[in-house]
This record gives structure tokens, C-alpha cells and sequence, in this order.
């Protein structure tokens, strides 16, 4: 699989042909950073999920070719929360909502015992 020439990219690149020699890692981490936006959000966030949707369909297909892929376990977070509101410059300040996504071959659904939607807080923050 070839991937587009950028350090981003580069990563899971790296990811992709550790796991396809098979090194006994626990864990692979890359990055894809500048979530933290407070302002003008709408335009940055669907730019960086394109980019990550693209990433994520590359890495699962290079895993799919190395025959791995029912191996893999990927997850993707954030590393703080976000309000559910908007602020007066079109983005979201820090909060205590966050998402995580797991992505694995046979697919199963993961719940996690005690944690639900319980409430918007008056400052547009969700709590649990």
C-alpha cells in the first residue's frame, strides 16, 4: 500500500509495516492533532475527519492485504472534552463530554458498564 508523502501519513505507514512484520507490539499509537479549536469549527473539524476517515479506510486496507486485519484492534479518542453548545465564535470550548471509537474484524458491539447521558448543564456541559 502506498501512502501519500506527509509526517502524518508517515505514521501510520510506520503502524502499517510494523504490524505486517508482525513485531509483537502491545500498542501502536499515531497522532492526528488540532482538534482543539475554539473558534470557526465547522470547517476544521470536517477537513481533519475527512483526513481521518481516509487514514483509518488506508490502514484497514493494508491490514486486509497483509491479511491482519482480524488482528487489529484500532481506537480512536480524544484527549479532552468538548460543550455540546457553541460558542459566540462558531466553535466548542473544553468540557466534560468526550467520544471514543473502537474499530475491530468480527465486529462487536463494546458497551461500558456505567457511563450514560444524564444531563446538559446549564453551561452547556454534559454530565454523568
Amino acid at each position: 500500500m502506498t501512502y501519500p508523502a506527509s509526517p502524518i501519513w508517515r505514521q501510520w505507514e510506520t503502524a502499517a509495516q510494523l504490524r505486517g512484520a508482525k513485531v509483537l507490539e502491545a500498542v501502536i499509537k499515531v497522532s492526528h492533532g488540532s482538534f482543539d479549536t475554539h473558534a470557526n469549527q465547522l470547517a476544521h473539524h470536517e477537513r481533519l475527519l475527512k483526513e481521518l476517515a481516509e487514514r483509518l479506510v488506508a490502514f484497514r486496507q493494508a491490514m486486509v492485504q497483509a491479511g491482519l486485519w482480524n488482528r487489529v484492534l484500532m481506537m480512536t479518542y480524544l484527549e479532552f472534552g468538548r460543550r455540546v453548545g457553541e460558542n459566540a465564535s462558531a466553535g466548542t470550548d473544553h468540557g466534560s463530554a468526550a467520544i471514543s471509537s473502537f474499530f475491530r474484524q468480527p465486529s462487536r458491539v463494546i458497551m461500558l458498564p456505567g457511563y450514560r447521558l444524564t444531563t446538559v448543564s446549564g453551561r452547556r456541559n454534559i454530565t454523568v
